[in-house]
């Protein structure tokens, strides 16, 4: 995909949501290529779609590695209603949501599973915590949720629940219109050094 038209994608996609400085204090950046901003390792590295710098506050997208429309907006759903919205829960919030997507990830009868089993089998996370991987899977999942720009916000509960993929693709579509409608803030404190998305996603 050309840069070009990955900048219209994304400017379409953040219309789409009402995503905007008022309530989404987050820059995107649009480049060609890896090499283009970064140092660049390796062969697995010049393969990253995606990733934040924080606190740059900073989304990066590359436009060389999607292979369409589809493709961008499964990686501006990763990181914008999976690692950043997941920050506009409160810290406990936060949490318990994590805590209990690990524990079901361990489990036989867990219905993302798959998801998992691919991040355990992944070098990029095997060096990660377990809390941190179960944000990669709270991202991977909120990549092919089908968030609804109409949907109305409700407030979240003290404690959250992600035991089934459905339970955590609802907890992501309020999140998406709390941004939207500008009634969640970031909470800055849930950023700290070792959790956030060092541009290896998907």
């Amino acid at each position: 995909m050309t840069r070009h038209d990955a900048e219209i994608y994304t400017i379409d996609f953040l219309e789409k949501h009402n995503i905007n400085e008022d309530n989404f204090p987050f820059n995107i950046k649009i480049l060609s290529r890896m090499e283009d901003a970064f140092n660049v390792r390796n062969e697995d590295d010049k393969k990253i779609k995606g990733g934040i710098l924080y606190p740059k506050n900073i989304i990066f997208i590359v436009s060389d590695n999607h292979k369409n429309q589809n493709d961008l907006i499964q990686t501006l759903q990763h990181e914008i209603f999976g690692h950043i919205a997941i920050n506009y829960l409160s810290p406990d919030q936060k949490n318990s949501l994590l805590k209990s997507i690990e524990y079901e990830s361990k489990r036989d009868s867990c219905d993302f599973l798959d998801i998992a089993t691919k991040l355990n089998n992944d070098w990029h996370y095997s060096k990660i915590s377990t809390l941190q991987r179960a944000e990669e899977l709270f991202a991977y999942i909120a990549e092919n949720t089908s968030v609804n720009p109409n949907y109305k916000f409700t407030p979240f509960e003290n404690k959250l629940d992600g035991n089934t993929k459905e339970k955590i693709e609802n907890i992501i579509q309020n999140l998406a219109a709390g941004i939207r409608e500008n009634k969640l803030t970031l909470q800055k404190e849930n950023f700290v050094e070792k959790s956030q998305d060092k541009g290896m996603s998907r």
